[in-house]
């Protein structure tokens, strides 16, 4: 018992530094790089609306190494959010891109609202630790903070920002780089502007009509547990694993648990259980761990899984709390305004709520098992009816404007461990383009670039520079998770 005392302690201390290093230091707005140009652009706060005036747009231009040869592209990474900055320094690009930076440029644009960009506030309260209903409260509230700026900060409107930013800068295509909502973000500017796309890279994707009930992210968590177990040498079966979640499930679902963690208690409930086992998209080293925490907690023992709620809350806490790397009221805003909703915008309040729980209803229980509807659809955030009291405001583009299909150079990458942007909806992704292409990577969580072999990117490069998908034999050398 001691031993697999220190191990799993062990364990948890690995992921606590995983954790905190995987997240951006700073919501300070991003330092203009080392050689890079950086500017401001004035843009329309509302195209469609002129009369609301105007907002800021930042952006740092960082120069290929080999200056005495023409540039062979610029590369535009976003790293999701909604809500983040593109908060990169030389380093990070060297890491991402290799020797793409001999010859490529890279343009950073800060969506509006964050980073360089003029910083949104609607008075929105950052604490991710509010109970669901506090959350509707407050994001409607903040919806009508905003009033007839509510539609003006959604990835139609961020997209022809960084249009407006090629133009000015006299950019004839751009390589689009989009992790997690990066890959939704830039997939709306494939298809509004196609003829300034050069290549097209989708990492962790989604599609922009996703399942807004998260039943595929409900999919992709059992069949996550099936693969790592399939790939542990017999050190877990995934259907026992899945029985042992589901027996902890219904027993925390009838009595929870306060745990004490280091002086402080920690409640053990259905809600702390499916955020822990969601938050393998971000740390699929998780994965590993479930099969020994679930038997220790389901014999009585729950004090090492506590220790895990306790340290993926505190991740979320730094995360979206005021000074972390997240803008709470720009994801708010931006995923109110364009991501699915299960009632009709334009009904009042009280017949939202009849449209959600009869879409709910009508979903009935087994896609989201082992967990209940409601608490797998406030696990997974985005969508559900976390928005359902976010004003509807007259005008503006809906994401889904533009092209249809277009024919681009496309790759969406997937890790088969991912949670968050299941494979399925990357597949989707990929189908909202012609002649795109899907991999699928092994033993990876939440967007390849965290892929610590390097092999993913290095995929990534090679269809950058080439425009299609080479040498993946790298693959096979990528570990399974380690089962302890």
């Amino acid at each position: 018992m001691e031993r697999t005392v220190r191990t799993l302690t062990a364990a948890l201390a690995a992921c606590a530094a995983l954790l905190a290093a995987a997240a951006p230091a700073s919501a300070d707005p991003p330092a203009c790089p080392a050689g890079a140009t950086c500017g401001t652009l004035v843009v329309p706060l509302d195209r469609g609306a002129p009369l609301l005036g105007t907002t800021t747009v930042g952006y740092a231009l960082v120069p290929r190494r080999d200056t005495s040869r023409p540039s062979a592209g610029a590369i535009v990474p976003n790293p999701g959010g909604p809500g983040y900055a593109a908060a990169y320094d030389v380093a990070d690009l060297d890491d991402l891109f290799g020797e793409l930076r001999d010859d490529h440029d890279v343009l950073l644009v800060d969506p509006r609202g964050v980073g360089r960009s003029e910083r949104l506030d609607c008075g929105l309260p950052a604490d991710p630790l509010l109970s669901p209903a506090q959350l509707k409260a407050a994001t409607g509230a903040c919806g009508r903070t905003l009033g007839a700026r509510a539609n003006a900060y959604g990835s139609a409107a961020v997209a022809d920002d960084l249009e407006a930013v090629r133009a000015h800068l006299g950019i004839a295509r751009l390589d689009l780089f989009g992790e997690s909502y990066g890959s939704f973000l830039f997939s709306v500017y494939a298809r509004r502007h196609p003829s300034r796309v050069a290549s097209l890279v989708l990492s962790g994707a989604y599609p922009i009509a996703f399942d807004p009930l998260g039943r595929d992210r409900a999919a992709a968590l059992r069949r996550a547990i099936d693969l790592v177990c399939s790939r542990s040498g017999g050190s877990c079966a995934g259907a026992q694993v899945r029985a042992d979640l589901s027996r902890l499930t219904l027993a925390l679902r009838a009595r929870p648990l306060d745990v004490d963690v280091d002086g402080t208690p920690v409640r053990l409930d259905e809600q702390s259980l499916a955020d822990t086992v969601y938050f393998t998209w971000a740390a699929p080293e998780i994965l590993g761990m479930l099969p020994g925490l679930l038997r220790a907690a389901n014999a009585g023992r729950p004090q090492p899984l506590a220790e895990l709620v306790a340290l993926v809350r505190q991740a979320t806490i730094d995360e979206f709390q005021d000074g972390g790397p997240v803008s709470f009221a720009l994801n708010v805003a931006t995923s109110c305004r364009d991501y699915p909703a299960l009632w009709s915008r334009s009904a009042p309040l009280w017949l939202r709520r009849v449209q959600y729980a009869t879409a709910l209803n009508a979903a009935g229980t087994s896609a989201f098992l082992p967990f209940a509807p409601q608490v797998w659809v406030d696990t997974v955030g985005e969508g559900g009816d976390w928005c359902i009291e976010w004003p509807n405001v007259p005008g503006g583009e809906s994401p889904l404007a533009g092209a249809s299909r277009p024919a681009l150079p496309v790759l969406a990458i997937n890790g088969d461990l991912d949670v968050n942007t299941p494979s399925s909806a990357a597949r989707q992704a990929a189908a909202q383009f012609t002649g795109a292409r899907f991999l699928e990577v092994p033993n990876v969580g939440h967007t390849p670039g965290n892929d610590a072999s390097g092999c993913s990117m290095t995929i990534v490069r090679s269809f950058i520079r080439t425009h299609a998908v080479g040498d993946t034999s790298c693959m096979a050398q990528i570990p399974p998770i380690e089962v302890g």
